[in-house]
């Protein structure tokens, strides 16, 4: 347990897993403010906060984002004080700073099948913090830069994923897209269907 790290009301409790959509996002939140560790964001759409859609500030926890939308922040997801985050299979658009920021120490332990698109920074990272795993993410049209102070893996592209209707909210993949069959089977942890209920591995692959 971290509580010696946390204060408030809910200090000690860990919220083993939190998978839903609509208020669900918020009331995870309410819980962390009040001291309680939140594990797990999954299935969720997380937009339209003046500051932060998701930000991880507490010593040394470990969370999960799973096949998440997150738009329309100022930062997208930020991480501060050790804490450290599993990013699989989500969006980032619309960002006005940031899509992720690792900020004051803050590491992200791996980040797979995501794609930074139409965010100020897709992904930036503070130079004193320390190394993590980019695993198969798309960047694109990133309009201050697609990525500062990281390296991609061989895996990882800068290129339009060829989205059907991004400007309508429609971001299916097109036929052609370099996101189709290029992804990292993360071994079970995402689950056996996409958010429409289509299988999430086809080809062998994600």
């Amino acid at each position: 347990s971290n509580a010696g790290h946390r204060q408030g009301p809910l200090a000690g409790m860990r919220v083993i897993e939190f998978a839903a959509i609509g208020p669900a996002p918020f009331a995870g939140m309410m819980l962390a403010d009040m001291g309680a560790e939140v594990i797990l964001i999954e299935r969720s759409a997380i937009h339209g906060n003046v500051r932060r859609g998701v930000w991880v500030n507490s010593a040394k926890v470990m969370s999960a984002i799973r096949q998440c939308r997150i738009y329309d922040n100022q930062e997208g997801v930020r991480l501060d004080n050790f804490s450290s985050i599993d990013i699989q299979s989500s969006l980032f658009h619309g960002n006005t700073s940031y899509g992720l920021y690792l900020y004051a120490n803050g590491v992200a332990s791996e980040i797979a099948n995501t794609i930074f698109y139409d965010n100020a920074y897709g992904v930036y990272r503070e130079i004193h913090n320390p190394p993590y795993v980019i695993k198969n993410c798309i960047f694109w049209a990133n309009t201050t830069a697609d990525y500062q102070n990281i390296v991609l893996d061989a895996a990882s592209i800068v290129a339009d994923p060829l989205f059907r209707d991004p400007d309508n909210g429609g971001f299916r993949l097109m036929t052609g897209s370099p996101a189709i069959d290029a992804g990292f089977n993360p071994g079970g942890r995402e689950g056996a269907t996409d958010l429409v209920g289509n299988p999430r591995i086809a080809n062998g692959v994600v």
